[in-house]
């Protein structure tokens, strides 16, 4: 009885873990953005995705920023993500209608010859480093004014992961149900034993 008792209780926790389970997907923007000669010393866009941890309309820090390609004259730059860069500034990207309409996103990496940094949203968007070694600050920026609007953006995709797993409710309910078959007939048979001595 104490077996059946426990077994009922775990089989109603696993349940209970499994409807709790949730998975949420994410969604991913390209952008990029041509230099501006007025703000910017170096020719050529800048590409790349934001990965955001969230599905639709909705505010929140992006879990991966990619640059996929620069000018080739920004000397220095780290080339790691922007999103793992050690100093995060800011980091709020805002999606409405399928659409980035509110972002700031400002990361820094420093080595001892260069800093990094990237500026995405509010009024500019930047991509630039910072000679730390030279008598005077050289710097290298691919730059665009106007910020959000400035910038092209592009909706890639929408990964919602499948939620619980058929399979996986169906090796739980047979499981269990084996376990119960075999225990009942061992049962039956233990009972029956003792009958067939007399």
């Amino acid at each position: 009885m104490r077996r059946s008792i426990k077994l009922s209780v775990l089989t109603a926790a696993v349940f209970a873990a499994m409807l709790g389970e949730t998975q949420a997907g994410f969604q991913v923007f390209s952008f990029s953005f041509p230099n501006d000669p007025r703000v910017g010393n170096v020719d050529g866009p800048v590409t790349g995705e934001i990965v955001l941890p969230f599905v639709g309309d909705g505010t929140g820090a992006a879990s991966q920023v990619v640059i996929d390609t620069f000018p080739a004259g920004l000397v220095g730059l780290d080339t790691q993500p922007p999103s793992a860069w050690s100093i995060q500034n800011t980091n709020t990207f805002t999606v409405t209608g399928g659409m980035i309409t509110s972002a700031f996103f400002d990361p820094m990496e420093r080595t001892p010859q260069y800093l990094s940094g990237f500026v995405l949203g509010g009024s500019l968007n930047a991509l630039y480093t910072s000679n730390l070694t030279s008598m005077t600050p050289l710097i290298y920026q691919t730059a665009d004014v106007g910020g959000l609007a400035a910038a092209h953006w592009t909706f890639v995709s929408v990964t919602t992961p499948e939620p619980v797993s058929v399979t996986v409710w169906g090796t739980v309910i047979v499981t269990v149900g084996t376990f119960h078959f075999v225990r009942r007939r061992r049962k039956s048979k233990a009972a029956q034993s003792p009958r067939e001595n007399r």
